[in-house]
C-alpha cells in the first residue's frame, strides 16, 4: 500500500502524508532532540543579539543627531536678527541717528525675547547679597548704608540657561560701613 493510501482505500490528505513521513517528537532520539533545541535556541539568541545591537545603533545615532541639532531653533531666532541688524546698517547711511537708535533698540528688545523663549535670563541683582556662584566680584568698597557682601552695582548682568551659570554677573561688593571694616581688622 503506497503512502497517498489509507488502510480502507480512501487517499490520504498532504497533511497526514507529511505527518507519517515525520518522526515524532517521542519517537525521536533524546540526543538528536536535545540538538535540535540548542539549535534553535542558538538561532533565536544570534537573532536577539543582531537586534539589540541594531537597536543601539539608532539609538546611538538619533542621540548623535539630537546634540547636533539641539540649537537649530535658537540659531533660526538668531539668524532673524543678524537680518534686522543688516537693514539697520543699511537705513544708519542715509538716517538721523534717533532713528538709527530706534532700529537698534527694538533689535535689542527682539534678541531679549529670542534668549528669554529659550529659557536664558538675565542675572541682572539688584541690593542681593553676594552669591559666589551666580556673582563675580570684582572689588569691594565701604558703604555706609549697605551691609558687608551687599551688592552695591552691576557692572556686566550674568546670564543663566535654566538652572546652569552660563556667566556669572560682575559686580561691586560692599565691604560695610566704617565700623564694621574695622571690627573685621
Amino acid at each position: 500500500m503506497s503512502k497517498n493510501e489509507k488502510q480502507d482505500g480512501d487517499i490520504a490528505t498532504p497533511d497526514e502524508v507529511v505527518e507519517s513521513d515525520q518522526v515524532t517528537a517521542d519517537e525521536m532520539d533524546p540526543a538528536e532532540r536535545t540538538r535540535q533545541t540548542i539549535a534553535s535556541l542558538s538561532d533565536k539568541l544570534l537573532r536577539a543579539q543582531a537586534e539589540q545591537q541594531n537597536v543601539m545603533k539608532r539609538a546611538e545615532q538619533r542621540v548623535t543627531e539630537a546634540v547636533r541639532y539641539a540649537n537649530a531653533d535658537l540659531v533660526k531666532s538668531l539668524i532673524d536678527t543678524i537680518d534686522d541688524f543688516e537693514r539697520t546698517l543699511d537705513h544708519a547711511q542715509s538716517a538721523d541717528v534717533e532713528s538709527v537708535r530706534q532700529g537698534v533698540k527694538l533689535i535689542y528688545e527682539k534678541f531679549v525675547k529670542v534668549l528669554a523663549a529659550n529659557r536664558v535670563e538675565a542675572i541682572d541683582p539688584g541690593d542681593e547679597p553676594f552669591d559666589p556662584h551666580c556673582h563675580e566680584a570684582l572689588m569691594q568698597q565701604p558703604s555706609a548704608d549697605k551691609p558687608a557682601n551687599t551688592i552695591l552695582q552691576v557692572v556686566q548682568r550674568g546670564f543663566r540657561l535654566h538652572d546652569r551659570v552660563l556667566r556669572p554677573a560682575k559686580v561691586i561688593v560692599s565691604a560695610g560701613g566704617q565700623q564694621e571694616t574695622e571690627s573685621q581688622e
